[in-house]
């Protein structure tokens, strides 16, 4: 039911509990509102309705799974990705969920078992028609690296494997992109820092020393990694620690591999969602004599009505999750009492959001012919792309019964990583420029690979990429372009998205906020993961449950080795009194101080 609301911030009390509308379900354990229905959302979900709690998710858009969903296009059926989406093997918590959603393909198995593809490579292609140089095992064998390349690329690598308080404080606040630049050859630099949209989620302007550094420790130090069953390409197989693993994919768009199966499978155990719900504002009372601070309602409005309050509803339950993206959450913070804009996790939210919005602007392209690649590293990045375009040959990856749509025989995702550099056709960056400008500087980045269209007519019988003609060309539809280009006017989209940058890390916010019932989920909170990514949302969303359950579980850790615990112990101590990376003081023992020994004896 709904409830005519008064535009003040004490819109419960006005119109007194019986108008209030109480989460759908009932149960011992307690009442849960849920807001957003994204990976964090749906794992806070999962875990609460295991744990017995009735749940209740709204969510803004109408279909789940956040900045990872897909969507059809009506007029032809062809699949859309916001963006493409990879597995590591130090994924622990999402595929964990995974393993517990029934396969929308096959009984008695779950989506961990039969929606994830095998090992994905990556090839870094030129413009030129160089060979493709390599990503992952093959990194350093391109020829673009020196001896004295590896030798600094490793040092930075292992003094951020070593740093624990440092790696957080400093190198967190460091960019990669002006670290490789400034010790390594343009080359190498060039190399590198095109894989930090890609491989990393970010851009150059973003990543920072910590974020690239830990991200190689995680995929060097997996754990123990995760053993996948059977299927049609051979016997069951493990995803671990070696490079030649690489990341998975998922077999089919994610909506209809992941999140709707997700979905329904929750709906099954009680949970109920209501798509196209906005949350508007929290109403909190504050700590007093019989209790502590409380939020006590919240203000939901249909998504289609803008700023329009005459529809809105008050939700009333025992505990609420925002696991909403953090601009959401921060202009929800704005509108709502005193106690939950003096909460100090929720404060943080204005200070996160400061280096704005990170646009990833997905596209696909449909042939109307098979195109095959055969080459092994079947992702490819653009290396010389001003917008660091990443291609991904969906149809190679995905069931082969998946519908691409009509007439389209083979279909490539394509994502614009670095949107605020300015393409050397048009002049124009992706954030700025119109809808017709994006296609045709994109489609001249990709076509002017010479690399690219080798590797294409080494598969397909000489047949160059050129040769193919393009059936269809067609962007993330949410996306809102500019009129015109000029140089002002941005692309927008009603659910931005936000990164990992060089100074949010001290401004992101815990999971357990000051008000015992309130909650935040999402990876831009602390969560082991350390960084905006997918395993960091299912981390958050279990965090938050677990909190609320209050049993002591905890979400899977990611894995450190012990003698990496045991030098971000000692760098520790060395940072406490102003020492060097311990690194650094080991290396300068047993190299410089031999060689110091040697000179003064001769």
């Amino acid at each position: 039911m709904s409830s005519k609301l008064l535009p003040d911030a004490s819109r419960a009390d006005a119109l007194g509990d019986a108008a209030a509308v109480a989460v759908d379900a009932k149960s011992s354990k307690g009442r849960v509102a849920v807001f957003g229905a994204g990976v964090a959302g749906l794992s806070a979900a999962h875990e609460l309705a295991d744990a017995g709690y009735a749940v209740t998710v709204y969510e803004f858009a109408s279909t789940p799974g956040g900045h990872a969903k897909s969507a059809r296009m009506p007029d032809n059926r062809m699949p859309t990705e916001y963006s493409w989406r990879g597995f590591g093997p130090w994924y622990n918590n999402a595929l964990e969920m995974m393993r517990r959603i029934p396969s929308p393909t096959k009984k008695q198995a779950s989506v961990f078992d039969t929606e994830l593809t095998r090992s994905m490579l990556f090839a870094m292609v030129r413009d030129d028609d160089t060979a493709p140089g390599v990503v992952d095992d093959e990194m350093w064998v391109t020829g673009d690296f020196s001896a004295l390349d590896h030798f600094k690329f490793n040092a930075m690598v292992w003094r951020t494997f070593a740093a624990d308080r440092r790696s957080h404080e400093v190198y967190a606040l460091m960019s990669a992109a002006d670290y490789c630049y400034d010790h390594l050859s343009k080359k190498a630099s060039d190399n590198l820092i095109c894989t930090f949209g890609p491989w990393i989620g970010s851009d150059s302007a973003r990543t920072s020393v910590h974020h690239a550094a830990t991200e190689h420790l995680k995929n060097a130090f997996p754990g123990k990694g995760h053993q996948h069953p059977a299927d049609e390409f051979g016997g069951p197989w493990h995803h671990g620690a070696r490079a030649s693993d690489g990341w998975l994919q998922l077999r089919g768009p994610s909506n209809e591999a992941w999140f709707d199966p997700w979905v329904e499978h929750l709906q099954s155990r009680g949970v109920k969602f209501h798509f196209g719900h906005k949350l508007v504002s929290l109403d909190a009372v504050p700590a007093h004599s019989s209790g502590p601070a409380r939020v006590r309602s919240v203000v939901v409005r249909p998504s289609e009505r803008g700023e329009d309050a005459s529809a809105d509803e008050v939700v009333t339950a025992d505990a609420f999750v925002l696991a909403i993206t953090p601009f959401s959450a921060n202009d929800v913070v704005a509108a709502s009492s005193q106690v939950v804009r003096d909460d100090p996790q929720c404060a943080k939210l204005a200070k996160l959001i400061q280096e704005g919005p990170h646009r990833q602007i997905s596209f696909r392209i449909a042939f109307s012919e098979k195109v095959q690649i055969h080459h092994k590293r079947k992702c490819i990045i653009l290396r010389d792309s001003e917008w660091n375009i990443t291609l991904f040959p969906q149809d190679l990856f995905w069931h082969s019964s998946t519908d691409l749509g009509e007439g389209v025989k083979s279909l490539w995702t394509g994502t614009v990583c670095a949107a605020y550099v300015q393409g050397k056709l048009t002049g124009f960056d992706a954030a700025h420029c119109t809808r017709a400008m994006f296609e045709t500087e994109v489609r001249n980045q990709i076509m002017r690979s010479k690399c690219l269209s080798n590797i294409v007519a080494k598969s397909n019988n000489g047949k160059r990429l050129e040769d193919f003609a393009i059936l269809r060309f067609e962007v993330w539809h949410e996306w809102e372009w500019p009129a015109k280009a000029d140089g002002v006017s941005i692309v927008t989209t009603p659910q931005l998205k936000w990164v990992t940058g060089i100074k949010t890390q001290p401004h992101e916010p815990s999971c357990e906020t000051s008000i015992p019932n309130l909650f935040l989920a999402g990876s831009h909170c602390k969560t082991w993961a350390g960084f905006w990514c997918m395993e960091g949302a299912a981390e958050s969303g279990r965090r938050a449950a677990f909190l609320i359950e209050r049993s002591g579980r905890t979400p899977i850790a990611q894995y450190r080795p012990l003698f990496v615990k045991a030098l971000n112990a000692a760098d520790n101590l060395f940072y406490a009194v102003g020492l060097p990376n311990v690194v650094d003081v080991f290396f300068f023992i047993f190299y410089f101080i031999p060689i110091f020994s040697l000179v003064v004896v001769v």
